[in-house]
């Protein structure tokens, strides 16, 4: 029996990929003897500087010019009516072309969209007086090409330095306040994580980088999943004929000595662009938890210390292709492969409760884990230019495979009085592999109305996991088969999407609607157990934009949200550390979802100030289950409770001396979770984060840099748990040689040794308290080396599988 919801959706999808050719001349406009306009670029950003003419058709005379702002906006007036042409010139694209007949009072044109030149210019220095901050409709962004603080530093280092971002090298990016974020470049999502992410964008310069844009309500054409939006990077748009590239390399002493390297190369001829980069690491690092738990007649309070190792290579090629003006194709294919060994011993102490100085008894245990992946991901890309006011057509289509292992061999001893009372050897094995296809289609269609977009996608994603376990009696492996399991879990999401934006004098107007429909199924193969799932959500956004004056703006916004968990949360495979301690996966999970309200005042560019209201509902979260009878804990995840966020943050640039720049924050929220399960109760209390980035300009050439970087966060609650505080001071210095091609730089992390987490959380009436530390502080130093001319590619191509390969990780 067919769907109706899957195959409606599916039709109008198939439907919408030719539905372009309707358009084709339907868009008229009205004249006036008052005229304005717009120039932008294929991407919807303004193009500032561009000339525009108005000719006489007839009699092919010049009437009068203009020059567009730094907003892309022109406007003119002519005399007479009839019939005129509009040319619209600049160095870096193809003129623009635009008949016109004028019979009325005032028009508005529909923005005139240029297409970047495919042939080579020579250099050509443009001086620019953007703030370094900017609030868009939708979108806040960070001009890095105007910071002087960035010159010769990597991208890391700069969206470290953007107010309200953090970076951390295993857990990725994130907002102060708020959770992590995906990053793209050009609107195309880096299908990476964690420590892998770190060191690619580390590879990069931020020579290479125009803006960074912090997304934290992305419109309709952006898959809905994620919680708290999108960072992303945007690239220069000039590319010259040639050759370029940067190499970027770094050593880190923290416990242990870790090393990374990367290497990217540009190469332009023309019509064709070809970009690859090269990333190897060897990252090892000390992790220290101490979680203790107080059960009413014992307290297990274990230590456990374990080195562990990341060792992946990431490669990267992309491919451009302007057929003709109007046509161009693209690839991206990327490789990374990592092994992730790990050694980790514990010792649990235990305490009877009525003399907490007296050990009971002790458990040891000693873990080896090694866990192997290797991914592929191909995205070809086809874009075609309608004319030159905008109407774009384009479709994408993207596969993505991802396999990986976990084995683990555990010898865990109990003892009472100094004597060994039981001995275990355990082994696991557990196998995975993720296939996912997608494609997607995008309309561009501005008119007098509003300016459209519309499009759709289909994703097909399918995992098979299994796990494996064993035990060792007298050197003889026995398998144990009450714990193997097996799950196949498939996926398929159709969605559609239609957006649409006009500017109405001071005001700006944005509105989107994204449907997804979600089809899923888990089998458990051992337990033979089916649980399928379908849903359809509509993700509404809207933005307001009020520009009161040249320095004041105020922007308010909408939007929907989806979080769906890993394809490895699902798993219901079990890894333990000891055997009373266990982590295990839920096929039961569901998303959850976020509504957000923000409302937002630019002052000068220089200070935005941010309310917001994030309302989360069945939210799942790990979750540490403890048993009073048995003394086992187990860490699963569930859909267990709703949150409630309300914020509010500040954001100050400084700038104003000339021999420093100082980027602020501060936030302060008020959190409160409701639980479901009656096992565990809900938390609520204030929050908040502090955080200063100064960069210290040494000398009149700004070649020598010194920076002092400090963040606290206050206590807070998140779901059930409660956060102690803590912070971390960085300092660092930089010097650029080679008129600023080359980059060294020394930095310290964590100097003090205080960005130690520090949580505790009550479940079944029984405490669990956790010190962890994971061998932030840390002396690094780097280099970054930018050789042939500075570039950029004239086309960018997108990856459409971002939500499904970002769940693989």
């Amino acid at each position: 029996m067919i769907n109706w919801k899957r195959h409606f959706i599916l039709k109008i999808f198939i439907a919408e990929a030719f539905f372009f050719i309707f358009f084709l001349s339907s868009s008229t406009v009205r004249a006036q003897h008052n005229i304005l306009g717009s120039v932008s670029d294929g991407r919807n950003q303004p193009i500032a500087d561009a000339t525009i003419y108005i000719i006489n058709a007839r009699s092919a005379e010049k009437i009068t010019q203009t020059l567009s702002s730094d907003k892309g906006k022109f406007n003119f007036s002519v005399k007479d009516t009839g019939s005129y042409r509009i040319r619209v010139s600049h160095q870096m694209f193809e003129d623009g072309k635009l008949e016109l007949k004028l019979s009325t009072k005032d028009t508005t044109l529909s923005a005139i969209v240029l297409i970047p030149m495919a042939v080579s210019l020579k250099d050509v220095t443009v001086e620019g007086n953007r703030p370094i901050l900017e609030q868009k409709t939708d979108r806040l962004v960070f001009n890095v090409e105007n910071s002087v603080s960035m010159t010769g530093s990597t991208v890391l280092e700069a969206l470290s330095k953007i107010p309200g971002v953090r970076v951390n090298q295993s857990n990725g990016v994130s907002l102060v306040g708020k959770g992590q974020v995906n990053v793209m470049i050009d609107d195309r999502l880096i299908q990476m994580s964690g420590d892998d992410l770190a060191n690619y964008l580390r590879s990069m310069s931020s020579n290479e980088v125009s803006k960074i844009e912090v997304i934290t309500n992305p419109p309709a054409k952006y898959d809905a999943a994620g919680n708290f939006g999108l960072i992303n990077i945007v690239t220069k748009k000039k590319r010259q004929h040639g050759f370029n590239g940067s190499f970027s390399g770094a050593l880190s002493k923290a416990t242990y000595l870790s090393g990374n390297s990367g290497l990217l190369l540009n190469v332009n001829s023309g019509k064709l662009s070809v970009n690859s980069s090269f990333n190897i690491s060897n990252n090892v690092f000390q992790e220290s938890t101490r979680p203790s738990i107080f059960y009413p007649s014992q307290t297990w309070d274990q230590r456990r210390e374990s080195k562990n190792t990341s060792e992946s290579f990431l490669g990267r090629l992309s491919l451009d292709y302007r057929i003709t003006k109007r046509q161009a194709i693209g690839l991206i294919y990327s490789y990374g492969a990592r092994s992730i060994p790990a050694e980790e011993e514990s010792t649990t102490n235990i305490f009877p409760a009525s003399n907490p100085n007296l050990i009971d008894s002790v458990i040891n245990a000693r873990n080896g884990l090694s866990k192997t992946s290797n991914s592929n991901n191909i995205n070809l890309h086809y874009e075609y230019l309608l004319d030159t006011l905008g109407k774009k057509f384009s479709i994408d289509g993207a596969y993505f495979t991802f396999n990986s292992t976990t084995a683990q061999q555990s010898v865990n001893e109990s003892l009472v009085d100094g004597i060994i009372s039981n001995v275990s050897n355990t082994s696991s094995y557990a196998p995975q592999n993720v296939n996912t296809y997608t494609i997607q289609s995008d309309i561009s269609f501005p008119n007098k109305i509003m300016d459209f977009n519309f499009g759709g996608k289909l994703s097909f994603i399918k995992t098979a996991a299994s796990s494996n376990y064993y035990y060792n009696v007298n050197t003889i492996t026995f398998e144990n088969t009450l714990l193997n399991n097996a799950f196949n879990y498939s996926e398929n999401i159709q969605a559609l999407y239609i957006s649409g934006s006009k500017e109405l004098g001071r005001f700006s107007l944005q509105l989107g609607l994204r449907a997804e429909n979600t089809l899923t199924t888990g089998e458990s193969i051992t337990a033979q157990q089916t649980t399928k799932v379908n849903y359809l959500k509509i993700f509404p956004t809207a933005y307001l934009m009020y520009q009161k004056d040249q320095n004041n703006s105020f922007v308010l916004s909408y939007g929907k949200r989806i979080n769906r968990p890993s394809y490895w949360y699902l798993n219901p495979f079990k890894q333990f550390v000891s055997p009373y301690f266990y982590y295990e996966g839920n096929p039961f999970l569901r998303p959850s979802f976020n509504n957000i309200f923000q409302l937002t005042f630019n002052h000068k560019n220089k200070l935005i100030t941010k309310a917001n209201v994030y309302l989360l509902n069945n939210i799942f979260d790990q979750i540490v289950i403890n048993d009073n009878s048995t003394k086992i804990s187990k860490l699963t995840r569930l859909n267990y409770y709703s949150q409630r966020n309300y914020g509010i943050s500040q954001n100050y640039i400084f700038s104003d001396l000339k021999w420093l720049e100082s980027y602020n924050s501060a936030s302060i929220n008020y959190i409160s979770t409701k639980s479901n399960i009656d096992y565990a109760s809900g938390q609520s209390g204030f929050g908040g984060d502090l955080s200063s980035n100064n960069t210290f300009k040494l000398n009149k050439a700004r070649t020598i840099t010194a920076n002092a970087d400090f963040s606290y966060t206050f206590p807070m609650v998140s779901g059930i748990s409660k956060f102690e505080a803590y912070y971390s001071l960085d300092a660092g210095i930089k010097v650029l040689l080679n008129k600023k091609n080359l980059a060294l730089a020394v930095n310290a992390v964590d100097i003090l040794k205080t960005s130690k987490v520090r949580f505790s959380s009550v479940t079944n009436n029984i405490q669990t308290s956790y010190n962890n530390y994971f061998d932030s502080q840390s002396l690094r130093f780097s280099l970054n080396y930018s050789f042939g001319k500075v570039a950029k590619t004239n086309r960018q191509i997108k990856e459409v599988n971002n939500d499904e390969s970002r769940r693989a990780n």
